[in-house]
């Protein structure tokens, strides 16, 4: 059979204010090939411009160190623009970086 994976999760704001708020997920990964894992994280936002990220992968073979990222949102012309940053620590490749740029064209705020 291909592999394929099932995948549940669920998030909630147990903390908001005026200008900032924080933003807690979980997720169940379920392969079919592989173990069963879990990931956490949590999302801080300030003034609808910044989001500092940071989460943690569990029983996810030789990813023992946790993740973080940071996103900048912008006003490009009447548009949000938004830059991405994420960096995943691994125990054989180093830190994976990952580097982003979004452009919401339609009025559908995240």
């Amino acid at each position: 059979t291909l592999p394929n994976i099932f995948k549940m999760g669920a998030s909630f704001k147990p903390w908001k204010e005026e200008k900032q708020s924080l933003l807690v997920a979980l997720e169940l990964n379920h392969p079919n090939d592989n173990t069963e894992n879990y990931r956490i994280g949590v999302e801080y936002e300030f003034m609808e411009m910044l989001y500092a990220r940071a989460g943690y992968k569990i029983n996810v073979k030789d990813q023992s160190y946790p993740t973080f990222g940071f996103t900048y949102r912008a006003m490009l012309g009447g548009i949000p623009m938004y830059i991405d940053y994420g960096a995943n620590p691994g125990k054989y490749l180093g830190i994976q970086h990952t580097f982003g740029l979004r452009f919401h064209l339609l009025n559908q705020e995240r």
